[in-house]
């Protein structure tokens, strides 16, 4: 098969059972990598799958490929509640919402992203998510500062340190988490805008 031939059988879609079994190695995986971490063996997740390792490996060439595509599925679901937050009749409660989500997510995926970033080429995933993430925060953030509901001097990248911050102090201690909200409730605080 020569190069265009190769390009055009990567546009194909895929056929149904083909996307199933795509479908149920990535939520396999998932769940595999948040109980084993993500070095867990790719032979277990094909096992546990119900799929030979063969249909894996033709899904996913090696375990960046498989790492990229759970983060690329949990980074599309945070994307989509991060939408559904804009609608929101709050713009206040919505950020709020949002800074919550953003703090669970980097506490469940701290693993798998520093696997990808463990990686020996860069993940082109990664860059793009960390785009797509910022931008949903710099919407959210400016619909609440157009409400008035919080500084205008806020950015998204500040309280994406601030949110790393707090898992950073709090992820190694036994009620860490719960530590962590209790810190970013009153770095919320901290954010809103100040009423005369």
């Amino acid at each position: 098969m020569d190069a265009t031939e190769e390009r055009a059988s990567l546009r194909r879609p895929m056929r149904a059972d083909a996307r199933r079994n795509h479908d149920l190695l990535v939520l396999t995986a998932a769940r595999v990598f948040e109980e084993q971490g993500p070095y867990a063996c790719l032979e277990d997740i094909a096992r546990s799958a119900g799929v030979g390792v063969g249909t894996l490996y033709r899904h996913f060439p090696n375990r960046q490929a498989i790492l990229e595509a759970v983060y690329r599925t949990q980074i599309d679901a945070l994307l989509a509640e991060s939408t559904a937050l804009l609608e929101a009749s709050s713009a206040s409660e919505a950020l709020d919402a949002w800074v919550r989500l953003m703090l669970d997510h980097i506490v469940k995926q701290r693993g798998l992203k520093a696997a990808l970033l463990d990686s020996d080429s860069p993940s082109e995933v990664l860059s793009l998510c960390k785009r797509q993430i910022r931008a949903a925060g710099d919407a959210l953030i400016a619909r609440a500062q157009a409400a008035g509901a919080i500084r205008a001097d806020v950015r998204a990248d500040d309280l994406h340190k601030l949110i790393h911050g707090i898992v950073q102090t709090t992820a190694e201690t036994p009620e860490g988490l719960e530590q962590a909200h209790r810190l970013v409730a009153i770095m919320l605080a901290g954010v809103r805008a100040q009423r005369p």
